[in-house]
């Protein structure tokens, strides 16, 4: 099966919507989302052509608030939704995993109100791995019927798992952590390598630490101080907020199909709307910031390890 390279119809930006059902991010204060925010939030991103939606089982009632707001502000996107397991699924025999597995997708099909699900990933590459990729040849059957359009992987612990995935020529697309902070995809050449694949990427602000003043990321993580104090002064000697320096690099990684970004408020959308007119980077600026910013250690570029530094 040849890679489905379809991202024309995906929009440049998108939704995170894990807030929308949950309180999300090492920086949010406000909570999880109200409706009428999210009904105001997805009428706004769709006038401004902004139409794709990431979400997940896994992210509390994302899947059913964004089925609700759809039927409530009447306007078509096209979602992204994860396959998520049971923790205990490595404990699983083979019958029973697929099971689990038919469940999930039936979930995600019913509480989305679809019949097809544009766009499919594994929540991990521990999945596609398991049992000599068991699951993910069971959702291959289930794309071929047609209930999946696309099928990919979202990556999370690093370029290792994107690069061994890119040998599999059923894999159409890959989500990928990626912001100025965290430079192991350039340097391990992935985004060189990606080919036809759709590369999707979350974490633009890394949760919002790279948005986070310096006093409170000592409280909170310590160990990222001296490298948001390096991206600090960046966006201070570019007259730029520390938002639009974030946004703007990674908005200006051409190997990027689409980036997701996730807002807590109307007002945060606003803003990231106004920043998408913006100049953007100088290919000098974006030098200076992977070489500054390379060394970052891994244990802050990944949130799933910030556990360590409390």
């Amino acid at each position: 099966m040849k890679h489905d390279n379809t991202t024309r119809n995906y929009s440049r930006l998108g939704l995170g919507t894990v807030q929308f059902g949950q309180a999300y991010g090492i920086n949010n204060s406000t909570g999880q989302v109200s409706f009428d925010q999210v009904c105001s939030i997805l009428s706004l991103a769709h006038e401004h052509g902004i139409t794709f939606l990431d979400t997940s089982r896994n992210y509390g009632s994302s899947e059913s608030v964004i089925r609700q707001a759809i039927k409530e502000v009447k306007k078509e996107f096209l979602i992204c939704t994860k396959l998520d397991l049971p923790r205990d699924y490595k404990e699983l025999d083979d019958a029973s995993l697929i099971k689990a597995v038919d469940a999930s997708l039936t979930e995600s099909l019913e509480t989305l109100d679809l019949e097809t699900i544009p766009l499919y990933l594994l929540h991990t590459y521990d999945y596609y791995a398991w049992k000599d990729h068991l699951v993910w040849n069971r959702l291959l059957q289930w794309q071929q019927k047609g209930v999946i359009k696309t099928l990919g992987i979202s990556i999370g612990n690093g370029p290792h798992e994107a690069l061994s995935a890119l040998d599999d020529k059923t894999v159409s697309a890959m989500q990928i952590p990626f912001n100025a902070l965290d430079q192991r995809w350039k340097r391990s050449g992935f985004l060189a390598k990606k080919d036809s694949v759709t590369v999707i990427t979350r974490s633009a602000y890394l949760q919002g630490l790279l948005l986070m003043d310096l006093d409170k990321a000592m409280d909170r993580l310590p160990g990222a101080v001296p490298w948001l104090r390096t991206f600090h002064d960046l966006a201070s000697a570019w007259n730029m907020s520390l938002k639009e320096l974030a946004f703007s690099y990674v908005l200006g990684t051409p190997e990027i199909d689409v980036t997701i970004i996730g807002v807590d408020t109307l007002e945060q959308l606003k803003e990231n709307i106004a920043l998408l007119s913006r100049s953007s980077l100088s290919e000098a600026q974006r030098i200076t910031i992977e070489e500054q910013l390379a060394p970052v250690p891994v244990d802050i570029v990944n949130p799933s390890l910030w556990s360590q530094h409390r």
